[in-house]
């Protein structure tokens, strides 16, 4: 896995620019392209093919990948991997999640993946997922969003984002395409590293106020009370920048996935920035009891939101702050 994911800095290190000793920038030895003043268009298609190299799926020895359907009825890794199972919307990179590393360009992932099958089973996978919206590498969402959709009734999913700002998609999701119960755990504007800073820097929690509004009125509108619920971390002089997932089966009181990375769900994460994050599926007892346990703490700094939290005076979003939110939204 370290090696896998070592060749992917490696990667991009290739098309990215190199700092040198006095302070300037300048392009990768052996790459020509640059991605301001040459063709733009170029540059994504050759920086996305050396990605590809990468992540697209292989077999070795005629042995394919281990998928979720040979593996135990009762386990929590097929529950929860067979969510991305026949997906229409998931392309061949998006199918990574179902093989024993999720890696499968270079030698040592072709290697992993020809020795799975001769070792004794595990009860821990790690998959890495990949987002780089630039590059139209679009891996992790297309998971994630089929994880949140697919999750069938009685499944809860708590997710973390100390930046919440989802995309239309996630949002949607969340709100009509999912039958499972949600809850998101958002930061207070007193906990954003911005609160309090001069300027118009200042003034970001309350944008982040401001949307976190909106999405609670479209839940009320909706009717989503009931399987959504929104919960602000409040403590006191600490900040909050949590990121994550963790996915409780129907009925069961341990989580048996979570997601571990730098994705925030938001515009800037699918779009814009270049992520990575690892998904963890597990039948381990103990490290499901020790995920669970993180998800419990960070939840006991919380409180639930409801319309009278947006109704107090410590929440007044200016209305230049609306327009401006309703104006670059899509850029954080």
């Amino acid at each position: 896995m370290a090696d896998c994911l070592q060749s992917l800095v490696a990667t991009v290190s290739r098309f990215s620019f190199q700092l040198s000793a006095d302070n300037m920038v300048k392009l990768a030895s052996g790459w020509s392209i640059h991605p301001v003043d040459g063709d733009y268009k170029q540059f994504t298609t050759e920086a996305r093919r050396l990605v590809d190299s990468i992540w697209l799926p292989s077999t070795t020895n005629g042995n394919a990948s281990t998928t979720a359907r040979e593996l135990p009825a009762d386990s929590a890794k097929s529950g929860v991997i067979s969510t991305f199972d026949d997906a229409p919307e998931t392309n061949e990179r998006a199918e990574l999640v179902a093989a024993p590393s999720g890696c499968h360009g270079d030698t040592c992932c072709r290697e992993h993946a020809a020795g799975a099958t001769s070792r004794a089973p595990h009860d821990t996978w790690i998959y890495p997922l990949v987002q780089m919206g630039p590059l139209s590498v679009t891996h992790d969402y297309e998971v994630t969003d089929a994880l949140l959709r697919r999750a069938p009734e009685g499944s809860i999913l708590k997710l973390a984002s100390g930046y919440f700002n989802l995309t239309e998609d996630y949002e949607e999701t969340l709100l009509r395409r999912s039958a499972a119960h949600f809850d998101l755990l958002i930061a207070s504007p007193e906990v954003m590293g911005f609160f309090g800073a001069r300027g118009i820097l200042g003034s970001i929690p309350a944008a982040y106020t401001y949307i976190a509004r909106n999405f609670y009125t479209r839940m009320v509108h909706l009717g989503q009370l009931h399987r959504i619920a929104l919960q602000e971390y409040y403590r006191e002089k600490w900040t909050f920048h949590a990121k994550g997932l963790w996915y409780y089966l129907p009925g069961d009181g341990l989580p048996g996935l979570t997601l571990i990375g730098s994705p925030n769900f938001g515009y800037r994460s699918v779009h814009r920035d270049l992520e990575l994050q690892l998904a963890v599926v597990t039948d381990n007892e103990q490290l499901r009891q020790r995920l669970h346990e993180e998800q419990q703490h960070l939840f006991s700094f919380t409180s639930t939101v409801t319309m009278e939290t947006f109704q107090r005076d410590d929440r007044h979003v200016p209305l230049w702050v609306r327009y401006v939110v309703s104006v670059i939204r899509h850029y954080f």
